[in-house]
């Protein structure tokens, strides 16, 4: 079995030294997180790192960027049958000689019922890994600041509006038997296959 990290771009991925010993392979959602990504690139190139990107073209990084983490795989929400709506994507990530992918059928559910990048994340290291450990950072639920712009007071009750938190549980709720482990500077609580670690906010560290 090999242990996963899911990135995303939340606050929390300040963290990523404290946990990048533990895990084997991982995915990083589009490409906002990259800066702290390239920090990191000599413990990541020791491992298998793969990009899930959305339909807009800005997802797709620069050639560098995938070459200076060792990215191969690039992985789009969107399924292959419909491919021509994301081709200016896929062009560009040929160029680079990355191979690419669409989203399979049985994923559909994901965006269909939460139309969440980082939640697809999840699953697809559940259904195509063989994983005891899923290691979640980055996922702050709109608490605390992005790594590319500030959360409005607006996204920051988003959560509660939207019952992000719930959804989230109905979909670690679906692998019982992965160890789901979580580091977040949102007030999230464990579950029976949640270890939830909860990080400073940046205002926090500062104060």
């Amino acid at each position: 079995m090999v242990n996963i990290a899911v990135m995303a771009s939340g606050e929390s991925i300040r963290f990523l030294p404290d946990i990048i010993d533990k895990f084997d392979e991982a995915y990083f959602v589009n490409g906002n997180l990259v800066p702290i990504l390239l920090q990191n690139s000599e413990k990541l190139r020791t491992k298998k790192l793969y990009q899930i990107a959305n339909r807009m073209l800005p997802s797709i990084l620069k050639p560098e960027a995938y070459q200076a983490l060792g990215v191969d795989d690039v992985f789009f929400t969107v399924p292959k049958s419909r491919a021509s709506e994301i081709m200016p994507s896929i062009r560009l990530v040929e160029s680079y000689g990355l191979c690419w992918y669409g989203s399979p059928d049985n994923l559909a559910w994901v965006f269909e019922n939460y139309n969440n990048i980082s939640f697809y994340g999840i699953v697809r290291a559940c259904e195509y890994h063989i994983s005891e450990n899923i290691y979640i950072i980055g996922l702050d639920f709109w608490q605390g600041n992005y790594t590319f712009k500030k959360s409005t007071e607006k996204q920051k009750v988003m959560p509660k509006n939207r019952n992000l938190y719930e959804k989230f549980y109905t979909v670690i709720g679906k692998y019982p038997d992965v160890n789901f482990k979580m580091y977040t500077v949102a007030s999230i609580e464990p579950r029976k296959n949640l270890e939830v670690f909860c990080v400073p906010k940046i205002q926090d560290v500062m104060v």
